[in-house]
């Protein structure tokens, strides 16, 4: 990727202007899907939560569900789900997870098997907000939801995120993995004791949808569609995926500091970034994953690639339950359109069963 494009005014005016189109398209997209019962009408929260960035003057939007019995519950913990939807890390779309949130709150393990909390969080946007502000107000949620035991049961909480809220999700579990397992590491030297045991992860799960595992390397390029076939999902065009990097990494500095930044200091912020396991979560090492990791990619999908291959890994670790796999004809985003007469149908109930699964295990 090219640095220089990440930092200036030329690029900062291209970058908005791109940014903004792409929003509008995005948005005439979802408007022209639920009026044609392409996708799902939008599922109306039980309530609306506001919580402050503690890094910036934000307000992330959360949109609070409950099943049946957390509707029932008086002075009972909930189970509680945390979902990041898909935005390339660009385009504001909370709300796009409705058709994965309503299928979960009507399960049969979930409906009415004890009570079950799902937040659907929201997430700063590039270029407004650049890397790592997303993952930032992933945190502060989860330490709303782990400061509440009386409301959410601390040993019950799981994570889920699509494309970019994937990585989004990925990054928050293997963060707070690193976190717990240097503190077991030093509570144990202070001990002057080694068990060697595996610390308790701070998340029961997570689970992503063509996310992607990481921002170094060359782009993979998937198959492409077959002409006339009705395959659900899109192959995410390289122009597109540009047009991401630079707002997801974009300068966070004021514009008229941002003159005085070299094209090397501007490329060694970057690749930090880029390295960190928390933004790329491939480089994570493996202990710091939750006991249950379920990864779905698509296979006309530039993101499947790497993502499968972390898949892989983590299977030789023992001590992790890995689920999911590369769902043959669907591209990117497939789980928002696809329908019964299609490749891919069968395999979104299976992951939705999968999820529910882990979700419903105490």
């Amino acid at each position: 990727m090219d640095h220089k494009r990440t930092f200036g005014v030329g690029p900062y005016l291209k970058i908005h202007f791109q940014v903004y189109l792409y929003r509008i398209f995005g948005k005439l997209l979802t408007w022209y899907g639920r009026i044609t019962g392409r996708m799902e009408p939008y599922l109306r929260p039980h309530e609306v939560l506001y919580l402050r960035s503690s890094t910036s003057s934000r307000k992330i939007r959360v949109n609070v569900y409950r099943n049946v019995a957390a509707l029932k519950a008086v002075n009972e913990q909930s189970a509680v789900h945390l979902n990041w939807h898909g935005s390339g890390w660009i385009r504001p779309s909370l709300g796009q997870s409705c058709r994965f949130i309503r299928t979960l709150l009507r399960h049969p393990f979930l409906s009415s098997s004890g009570p079950l909390t799902i937040l659907d969080c929201d997430y700063a946007k590039g270029p407004e907000w650049s890397c790592p502000a997303e993952l930032e107000d992933a945190k502060d949620v989860f330490d709303y939801v782990r400061g509440r035991p009386e409301l959410y049961d601390p040993a019950r909480i799981t994570l889920s995120g699509f494309s970019a809220g994937g990585t989004v999700a990925l990054g928050l579990s293997v963060m707070l993995g690193e976190e717990a397992r240097k503190q077991s590491l030093l509570a144990n030297s202070s001990n002057q004791s080694n068990t060697g045991s595996r610390p308790r992860h701070p998340v029961k799960a997570v689970m992503a949808f063509y996310a992607l595992a990481t921002w170094l390397g060359e782009r993979d390029e998937p198959p492409p569609i077959p002409k006339g076939s009705k395959t659900a999902g899109v192959i995410l065009p390289a122009w597109l995926e540009d047009i991401m990097f630079v707002g997801h990494f974009f300068s966070p500095l004021p514009l008229y500091q941002q003159r005085k930044i070299s094209p090397e200091a501007e490329q060694r912020r970057v690749e930090e970034l880029m390295n960190r396991p928390s933004i790329s979560p491939s480089l994570a090492d493996e202990r710091d994953f939750p006991s249950h990791v379920v990864l779905y990619t698509a296979e006309h999908d530039s993101f499947a690639k790497k993502m499968d291959s972390l898949r892989t890994k983590l299977k030789e670790d023992e001590t992790i339950n890995v689920f999911g796999r590369m769902v043959p004809r669907v591209g990117h985003g497939w789980d928002l359109i696809v329908q019964r007469d299609q490749a891919g149908y069968e395999e979104w109930n299976e992951a939705c069963n999968v999820c529910a699964g882990i979700i419903f295990r105490k």
